[in-house]
């Protein structure tokens, strides 16, 4: 675009025989755009596998930071979505956690067997709100 813009320009400044010469100034050529900031709260969710049994223990654990690396302190509320609709929340929600991690150990019943769930996890701190997935298949 810059070619283009210039080639304009110089065109603009040629004036003709006794007309008067027009001053113009150039467009200003927009500014690039900024690189986004880092995200100020890094999350993860990890589970113990992608396959959970029906009616069996199974742990998943959240740790949290900000973009320094320190831990935060907030909220957890864990829902389970299907085609990213949430199908169903854990009780209680927003669950207090402190120094950057979260631990909870769930049972599915029968009714999530074979069903391509998200384990969703809500986090809330001080420097905003982070929604982590984990996907899931139940099984027997």
């Amino acid at each position: 675009m810059a070619p283009v813009l210039g080639s304009l320009l110089a065109l603009a400044g040629c004036g003709t025989g006794s007309h008067p010469t027009k001053t113009t100034r150039p467009a200003t050529a927009p500014k690039p755009p900024a690189s986004a900031p880092p995200h100020p709260i890094d999350a993860t969710l990890v589970g113990e596998n992608h396959a959970p049994t029906v009616g069996k223990p199974w742990t998943y654990y959240v740790t949290v930071t900000d973009a320094q690396g320190s831990k935060l302190s907030g909220t957890e509320t864990t829902q389970y979505t299907f085609n990213g609709v949430v199908v169903g929340t854990e009780k209680p929600t927003n669950v207090r956690f402190t120094d950057g991690v979260y631990r909870d150990t769930i049972e599915f019943p029968a009714a999530a067997v074979g069903y391509p769930l998200d384990v969703q996890t809500v986090i809330h701190v001080s420097l905003g709100t982070v929604t982590r997935d984990w996907p899931i298949v139940v099984h027997r």
